[in-house]
């Protein structure tokens, strides 16, 4: 059934659109409209016989009036309701998005993520507009019914009968037109990670001829099969709104030539069922020409449900298990039998974290090596909370770190990541006084490159060595217990690269803090306090 669309389901579900205050507006104004076309039509009767219609002028500037009120009111209500649903909307997946852990925003996709909020949430909004102006043009339409009504029986049982094969013919048309719909919609949203892949590799695409070549291929094949699938479902739904139209048309041509031959008396009012059957036609047309991007939302709609079911698979949320933690100053950091398993539910064998078990002190500097694919960035995420472990457990001060890990816990580090994203904007951070920023900024050498104006980096359109630099400015600047560092000197020129060592770790140290990187260089490694070694996802070795 219509009414049982997701589009429908969606709307009625988030409870911010005032959905029968609109319908009541949009009858309302239906209502008016019929009253007009049969006030035009008594009073066009009325001037034939040379006689002059002076209340019915009157009746017509008030329901002119009662039309246009319920035409602005619910064009009013129409913006602020759909507004207001996508900003509801819209603000609970970013809520959502953020109690997900790490893994789950992986495995969702962040470019459907970031189409269902642009695309879909603009569709689905612009789909309450077509809901009101079939609303309108179907009161418009029942009225219209009933004024046929009281004019002529005959006409009446005839465009009734014809109304309910119509509405019948139309359900099952949309029924099918919107699964089509939600297929080309969700094969896109699939599209959209290769355009992001594009983007995203733009460098080395330019720089290889073969992969542009086979990429822009991929694409357009992509697009090919969307528009098809598009084109398809349009034509559907196309074959579904021509047909009702063509059939009242065959109606008017009914009423006109064939009424008045077998109804002797129905040639008095052949000429005001005529006219009403010509705005039922109108009528008609706004229904029809709406069910288009009506069936559209009803596919947005659909990925937007899916989403948030997604979302909502997430095992526990951080409002319900750690909104108590507190932390104070560190005394120790310890991982206990602490194990995570890649694709648990799977029956083959994957890779596998642990069971590691070690303490880190506060104040020292830890080194993280080993081999590519040995573990160390999935042992650092597990350690600062963004991967919930499979077993064991984190021990903050002896005491155990509920998971998912809490806002709280993962506020006690700063962390620069290998594939890091830099802000331009320091968000968060308001503490930090113009002293503190300079020194940070000075320690990393970019008191000629950058600097800080309004709680912004003036340039971070540089190399990628000295972004890294600015990254670790914010993680200064954040003044966390304790910094981590994916691989953070490996885009640095050798140089830079001893100073870091030899004086920015040494410095950040002075400041009481921790340090935990992860890094391949072994001529460095004397630097550290503590050197710990990760082979196969297990701790091989710690000095």
């Amino acid at each position: 059934m219509i009414f049982d669309a997701p589009l429908f389901r969606f709307i009625q579900r988030e409870g911010t659109v005032k959905l029968k205050q609109l319908i009541l507006l949009s009858c309302l104004g239906g209502l008016a409209n019929t009253g007009l076309i049969a006030l035009i039509n008594k009073s066009a009767s009325i001037a034939s016989t040379g006689k002059t219609a002076v209340w019915q002028f009157f009746a017509f500037i008030i329901l002119l009036f009662i039309y246009l009120y319920a035409l602005r009111k619910s064009s009013k209500e129409n913006v602020i309701s759909t507004q207001s649903l996508m900003h509801t909307f819209k603000i609970r997946i970013m809520s959502q998005v953020l109690k997900a852990d790490l893994k789950t925003i992986d495995g969702i996709g962040r470019p459907w993520i970031l189409q269902i909020l642009v695309r879909d949430t603009q569709t689905v909004s612009q789909s309450i507009l077509s809901i009101v102006q079939i609303a309108q043009s179907a009161s418009t339409l029942i009225f219209l019914l009933i004024y046929i009504g009281f004019v002529s029986v005959p006409a009446f049982l005839i465009v009734l009968v014809a109304s309910f094969i119509i509405f019948f013919l139309v359900s099952n048309r949309i029924s099918k037109t919107t699964k089509a719909f939600s297929e080309a919609w969700h094969y896109e949203g699939e599209s959209l990670k290769v355009l992001s892949d594009f983007m995203d590799g733009f460098k080395e695409i330019k720089m290889n001829s073969k992969r542009a070549a086979e990429l822009s291929s991929e694409i357009v094949f992509g697009s090919r099969k969307s528009k098809s699938m598009k084109i398809e479902a349009m034509f559907a739904l196309v074959n579904a709104t021509i047909a009702p139209q063509l059939f009242f048309y065959i109606l008017v041509g009914i009423a006109v030539f064939v009424l008045p031959v077998l109804f002797k008396d129905y040639s008095n009012s052949v000429q005001s069922i005529t006219t009403s059957i010509m705005f039922l036609v109108g009528a008609l047309g706004g229904i029809v020409g709406n069910i288009p991007p009506l069936a559209q939302a009803s596919a947005s709609a659909e990925e937007l449900l899916l989403l948030e079911e997604k979302l909502n698979k997430i095992e526990a949320s951080e409002d319900n298990t750690t909104g108590d933690e507190n932390f104070s100053a560190m005394k120790s950091l310890e991982l206990k039998n602490l194990v995570y398993q890649y694709d648990e539910n799977k029956s083959d064998k994957s890779f596998s974290i642990g069971p590691v078990s070690y303490i880190f002190e506060p104040g020292k500097i830890y080194f993280v090596r080993g081999n590519n694919g040995s573990g160390k960035s999935t042992l650092i995420r597990l350690l600062i909370g963004l991967y919930k472990p499979t077993s064991g457990g984190i021990y903050f001060n002896g005491d155990l770190v509920s998971q998912p890990a809490s806002p709280a816990y993962r506020n006690l580090f700063s962390v620069v990541f290998s594939d890091f994203h830099l802000f331009k904007r320091l968000y968060g951070i308001y503490t930090a006084d113009d002293r503190v920023i300079s020194a940070a900024i000075d320690l990393l050498g970019m008191s000629e490159k950058t600097k800080i104006s309004d709680n912004s980096f003036s340039d971070i359109n540089l190399s990628t060595g000295q972004r890294k630099r600015i990254a670790l400015i914010t993680a200064i600047l954040e003044d966390r217990p304790i910094i981590v560092l994916d691989e953070w000197a490996s885009d640095q020129d050798p140089e830079f690269r001893k100073y870091f060592y030899e004086f920015i770790l040494p410095e950040l140290k002075n400041q009481g803090k921790t340090i935990i990187a992860i890094t391949h260089d072994d001529q460095y490694y004397s630097k550290s306090d503590h050197l710990i070694k990760i082979q196969n996802g297990m701790l091989a070795q710690s000095t």
